[in-house]
């Protein structure tokens, strides 16, 4: 069974939209290494006052986000 891995934050959404259409290698690279982990769907959600973001993902289990996430935050 699959997990769901949510993540909500203040931050810029169009701000955040314009930096993944500025870098998309580096956005790239970032989906390449998650795939490798094991990613099953990725779907990135702005407020509509553009001040908040929310993340969510879909994982083959908990482990698979966690080695993502370390490898990641390592860079």
């Amino acid at each position: 069974m699959s997990v769901f891995m949510t993540f909500q934050l203040a931050g810029d959404a169009k701000g955040m939209e314009k930096f993944a259409q500025d870098n998309p290698e580096k956005m790239q690279a970032v989906l390449e290494t998650a795939k490798r982990h094991g990613l099953i769907a990725h779907r990135f959600y702005g407020s509509e006052d553009g001040d908040h973001l929310l993340v969510l993902d879909e994982w083959p289990d908990r482990q698979s986000f966690e080695a993502f996430f370390q490898e990641v935050e390592s860079e």
